[in-house]
């Protein structure tokens, strides 16, 4: 968003609201216990929906999309894996949730083993960790959201793939193994829509 020579980053509702020069300030709706709890749900939701994709589809792209599926499916790992890597003391960057499988990586049997890797980190972090408040300030392109705020922005954005994955099982008439219930999305401030339009 930006007004003249002055901008602001649309990536926290703070920092727009600031700029706007509306006086409100927008916290998370979850605790970050039930932010952990949700992203490692949506983990395992990706896990399944990318186990029912056939290998023969990794090319094929999505509405509005032109990363390719084996693309998205490493994507939707590296989300957490870029939270745990700034929770660490690394700058989130603007493509830190980006990039490629690897060699390593040819099947989606494969991206879903990465992705198990990243889920056990989290979880190892999580249980590592003596406050739990997520309130320290950390490092990101867009400025110094709360861990929870970082926290809360990577579960919608795992959580928001997961229904386009859905989307694209049951339109191809394969129902999503272990669908996920509305009531997992509620509290957090996704996209009304799968698509961006």
């Amino acid at each position: 968003m930006s007004r003249g020579d002055a901008f602001v980053f649309g990536q926290s509702l703070n920092d727009v609201a600031r700029f706007l020069g509306i006086d409100e300030k927008f916290r998370p709706a979850l605790a970050p216990v039930e932010l952990v709890g949700r992203l490692d749900r949506f983990i395992l939701a990706a896990q399944r929906f990318q186990r029912q994709i056939p290998n023969a589809r990794q090319q094929e792209t999505l509405p509005g999309r032109p990363r390719p599926l084996r693309v998205l499916a490493h994507h939707m790992y590296r989300i957490p894996a870029a939270f745990l890597e700034t929770m660490r003391g690394a700058k989130m960057n603007e493509g830190a949730a980006s990039g490629r499988p690897d060699a390593s990586m040819q099947t989606f049997d494969d991206i879903v083993r990465y992705g198990e890797t990243v889920r056990l980190d989290l979880a190892g972090w999580w249980a590592g960790l003596d406050d739990r408040s997520c309130t320290n300030r950390v490092e990101a392109y867009w400025g110094q959201p709360s861990a929870h705020e970082l926290l809360e922005r990577t579960t919608w954005h795992i959580a928001q793939h997961c229904r386009q994955l859905m989307w694209f099982l049951n339109a191809q008439g394969t129902p999503p193994d272990g669908p996920i219930p509305d009531s997992e999305f509620k509290g957090l401030p996704m996209p009304e829509n799968i698509w961006d339009d």
